[in-house]
């Protein structure tokens, strides 16, 4: 579908939607209806999702792998299935045994630095 829109305002919206602007605030700034956007611009909206999602993910991959415990912790939750389920019914107090698991991990962290500081 051919449009009108130039390569200036196609980087715009994508900038926008990659630093988490709202879709109704970016047809609002861009001066379109929702539909406009949705319809001209879905490529610019997918990959400014995309590109971010990108960023913040390969961020939070490399604090994980330096020793961020609450990095490794949020990236387990997410991307290793952990869940804070267990309880203990006698108080009621979340019982969570991350230690084994941040250990293998830290381990493997310093296994990978020495592969790649092998390779140089």
């Amino acid at each position: 579908m051919s449009s009108n829109y130039s390569d200036a305002q196609r980087e715009q919206v994508r900038k926008l939607a990659m630093l988490g602007v709202r879709q109704p605030d970016i047809a609002q700034v861009m001066d379109i209806s929702m539909s406009t956007l949705t319809r001209h611009f879905a490529r610019e909206l997918k990959e400014g999702l995309v590109a971010a999602t990108e960023r913040v993910g390969s961020t939070l991959y490399e604090q994980a792998m330096a020793g961020n415990t609450t990095a490794m912790i949020f990236w387990m939750k997410t991307r290793g299935g952990w869940r804070e389920r267990d309880r203990d019914d006698r108080n009621g107090a979340v019982i969570v045994n991350v230690t084994g698991a941040l250990n293998a991990t830290t381990e493997r962290r310093d296994r990978d630095r020495d592969r790649d500081s092998d390779d140089n």
